[in-house]
């Protein structure tokens, strides 16, 4: 038998796009009815939203701004929640108080990789966004969500607190 190297892949999206949630899902759906062949997938980050502030802004502006109004992005919700639903997903829009910048999240998605576990991370910041409306500008609730996937409190709520980890290289897409 030959032992064969992980095909690699690298997933470019962000937590805050609801085609990205479906997307993930669809992939680890995929990916486990061929558990012969071994796969490594990288999360890299994009930046759905990179004109929003780090402090982030009301949904309200975001679909105002994005979509026109926030009526007729209601119409485009209905389909994104029917697609997650049809994966088994909650997408539940009207949870969604304010759209973050996610500079932060793709900072945890990358620590949580040192530990093997950034596929669970980036599906705990898309659980807490889109269907418990949580708001991932947040710091407190990105330490949630740290810590429940392993990382330490203390070391991230310190990390975020400080722009020097990744900050830079994520935002000029080096990482």
């Amino acid at each position: 038998m030959r032992n064969h190297q992980p095909v690699r892949m690298d997933v470019v999206s962000d937590v805050v796009c609801p085609w990205c949630v479906i997307g993930k899902h669809r992939l680890e759906e995929a990916l486990k009815l061929k558990p012969g062949i071994p796969v490594e997938v990288h999360f890299r980050p994009y930046f759905l939203n990179d004109w929003i502030p780090r402090e982030g802004i009301s949904r309200e502006e975001y679909l105002t701004t994005t979509f026109g109004s926030v009526e007729r992005y209601n119409g485009i919700a209905q389909r994104v929640t029917a697609a997650a639903a049809d994966e088994g997903l909650v997408y539940d829009a009207s949870k969604v108080k304010r759209q973050p910048n996610t500079l932060d999240c793709h900072r945890l998605i990358r620590w949580a990789e040192s530990i093997g576990k950034s596929a669970e991370m980036k599906q705990k910041l898309m659980d807490f966004y889109f269907t418990d409306g949580a708001d991932l500008t947040d710091r407190e609730t990105l330490v949630k969500a740290a810590a429940e996937v392993g990382l330490d409190s203390d070391e991230v709520r310190t990390a975020l607190a400080s722009d020097k980890t990744y900050s830079q290289q994520l935002k000029a897409g080096v990482i």
